[in-house]
């Protein structure tokens, strides 16, 4: 956990240099193109902090299996319902600026939890009495986290009090942790009735499963408000994961006497939805009345 810390310490700082090379870079080509139509005033910096949810759906790849036992029957592939996938978080800083009213670039270095699942089920039949028979349902939630660095490019249509925007861009994310919880419930007919038996819970570090990072791509809209010293806004994102989050070196090797019956990890990459909420301040202020370049 302590290496774990150093990274995202390490990640943020690495961040703040990036965005400030990247900020330089910009304002500079900006002001050289604008300076005759308004200067100081026609760009602006924002930051402050965001927080929001996520949902996340696993898309299949390539399905996997360890399914080589005697008379045990596989009922489903594993089911990646969408109605299994819990919430998760993202909570960071978010810094942008405008080189012109119409465009923003947006950095927001955020942890991020990213929480999903599926469902197992398995039956067992004796060939001589059919009545004979055993289930088992087994319910596997993985909580991913993340140290994340979304750029995103905005288009502003309206750069008055409210601020509906477009944007899209992409996403590098460095997993720092990553556990795995397991429910086991099932069904025994072996005495002649069906006896439900009791459900068992289990949780373990699975930080070794996954691969240790990922790029996603990003796209969406959103809409700000402008207060006299702040912006307050709103938006929603569509995440695409690019790559497989599974580690093909320790996907039969690692905490083998937890993944379930016969269990081993598809290839998969996550998709699905964010909606963040922000509240940023302008840097850029008027000298003589002390109020914010609006952009």
């Amino acid at each position: 956990m302590q290496l774990s810390l150093k990274i995202v310490l390490a990640m943020i700082r690495y961040c703040w240099i990036l965005l400030f090379l990247i900020g330089l870079s910009i304002d500079g080509l900006a002001q050289k193109s604008i300076r005759r139509a308004g200067g100081f005033t026609s760009s602006q910096w924002y930051v402050g902090i965001s927080t929001g949810l996520n949902l996340m759906q696993p898309k299949l790849q390539q399905s996997h299996s360890e399914i080589d036992l005697w008379n045990v029957e596989e009922l489903e592939t594993k089911n990646y319902s969408a109605a299994d996938q819990p919430m998760g978080y993202q909570l960071g800083l978010v810094t942008i600026f405008s080189p012109a009213r119409f465009l923003q670039i947006s950095i927001n270095p955020s942890y991020s939890q990213q929480r999903w699942g599926y469902r197992t089920q398995y039956r067992w039949n004796d060939d001589e009495n059919q009545t004979n028979a055993y289930e088992l349902e087994y319910q596997h939630q993985y909580k991913m986290h993340y140290l994340q660095l979304p750029l995103t490019a905005r288009y502003v249509f309206l750069p008055k009090r409210w601020k509906p925007f477009v944007q899209a861009g992409i996403q590098y994310q460095l997993r720092v942790d990553a556990t795995k919880e397991l429910q086991s419930s099932g069904v025994d007919y072996t005495s002649g009735t069906a006896i439900s038996l009791e459900t068992d819970n289990q949780s373990t570090n699975a930080l070794t499963l996954f691969n240790q990072s990922q790029w996603a791509a990003k796209a969406g809209g959103g809409l700000y408000y402008h207060f006299t010293g702040c912006m307050a806004g709103i938006e929603v994102n569509y995440y695409y994961g690019l790559q497989n989050i599974v580690n093909d070196q320790t996907r039969y090797s690692a905490t083998r006497d937890f993944q379930g019956l016969g269990n081993v990890l598809d290839d998969i990459r996550l998709s699905g939805q964010e909606i963040s909420f922000q509240l940023v301040f302008p840097l850029k202020y008027l000298t003589k009345s002390f109020s914010p370049v609006v952009m």
